[in-house]
């Protein structure tokens, strides 16, 4: 890590001056607990503010970006494992919009942007570099499969069409998925390399709501089963394929080939999250609050008591959930869970959480004034 480190610092980048880091704190006026203690800052406002967007790599090393509520375009940082210097990477555009960062099994870093297209940091390389010869610049969804190629969507500056990519993963020559001409949304890959897309629920409303694209074949086909717009798409340790509609939720056990459906809802089905023992979570949106069910069990495990939604969620190894609702970090152990209860929180951190991530069983979480980690010791 020494070595990756001198190595970054030679790069022609702006480093940011650091402070000493400061040590998590309690909020007293909330009870202590026993997870709380396994919270701790990596950056904190010293250092820089307005944390967002995070995400980790094979290493431990962090890349995030910096973005102030009141601009659109976001500056991205890396910070290597055990360190307190943050680096301004090179080679992106100065105004650039991100929409997500994505890391493949070897390293690669990759930038999803809403107006200048995708960006490639090879790994162990200094500065990002242009995918060319994409046709918009709004990249929408994004995907590996098992053998880090990558399968990407994007949309035209007005939002009414787009196109499917694939990109193998040495490579830099892209080449279109042929029969999509809208913006998709969602793309989820499985254990198979099985290809799930589901389109930008704004447009499309005549046309197929999910398609599939089967592993080693180019041609797409629809999901006839889906008869309305899809909100999210999980893939199960199983390999189930559980499809999110605006108040149903399906299941497809064998690839996509027919669907069924397995509860209606009442509300707006959002995010769906699967846990390494198959367990099934999702989110309602009713009447502006949220709250996150268990499938097979009716009472909820959370219910928001104030128009916040659910930030992130996020599951580890051994099937205990982490969330945030506006500043309030929540865990969710899965023996709590069988008991329908759960712990009323991690901690208050004061400002609203913009993202979770779990790498490892190490789960980082940001906020506009530092980067954390839970470890359960």
């Amino acid at each position: 890590m020494k070595k990756l480190l001198n190595f970054l610092l030679s790069w022609t980048l702006t480093v940011i001056s650091t402070s000493t880091m400061l040590a998590c704190t309690t909020n007293n006026s909330h009870k202590n607990n026993k997870f709380e203690n396994n919270i701790n800052q990596i950056l904190n406002p010293q250092i820089l503010r307005d944390y967002d967007q995070i995400v980790v790599d094979n290493h431990h090393n962090l890349y995030f970006t910096i973005k102030k509520t009141t601009e659109l375009y976001s500056t991205l940082y890396f910070l290597a494992n055990k360190t307190m210097t943050p680096i301004k990477l090179a080679g992106l555009p100065a105004n650039i919009i991100i929409n997500d960062i994505k890391i493949d099994h070897q390293d690669n870093v990759y930038v999803l942007s809403n107006n200048a297209g995708l960006w490639k940091l090879p790994a162990a390389t200094t500065a990002f570099q242009h995918i060319e010869n994409v046709n918009e610049l709004d990249i929408l969804s994004f995907c590996f499969d098992q053998n880090d190629n990558v399968y990407f969507g994007t949309a035209s500056v007005i939002g009414d069409h787009g196109t499917t990519y694939f990109l193998e993963h040495d490579s830099w020559q892209v080449k279109e998925i042929n029969g999509l001409s809208i913006p998709i949304n969602i793309i989820k890959i499985d254990h198979l390399d099985n290809v799930y897309l589901a389109p930008i629920t704004t447009i499309n409303n005549n046309g197929p709501k999910a398609f599939l694209l089967k592993s080693g074949t180019t041609a797409i086909q629809a999901i006839d089963d889906i008869k309305t717009n899809v909100n999210s798409i999980a893939i199960a340790p199983d390999n189930n394929v559980y499809f999110g509609l605006g108040n149903e939720l399906y299941i497809s056990k064998n690839h996509g080939i027919s669907t069924q459906k397995l509860i209606e809802i009442d509300g707006d089905l959002r995010r769906i999250l699967v846990t390494p023992n198959n367990s099934v979570y999702y989110e309602i949106l009713k009447d502006n609050f949220t709250t996150l069910y268990k499938l097979d069990r009716e009472k909820h495990i959370y219910h928001s008591d104030e128009w916040w939604g659910i930030n992130a969620l996020v599951s580890d190894q051994t099937n205990n959930l982490f969330f945030a609702s506006e500043s309030v970090f929540y865990m969710i152990t899965n023996e709590q869970t069988m008991q329908e209860s759960f712990y009323p929180h991690l901690k208050n951190m004061g400002y609203y959480i913009n993202d979770i991530i779990n790498k490892d069983d190490t789960v980082y979480f940001s906020n506009a004034t530092g980067i954390w980690y839970y470890q359960n010791n």
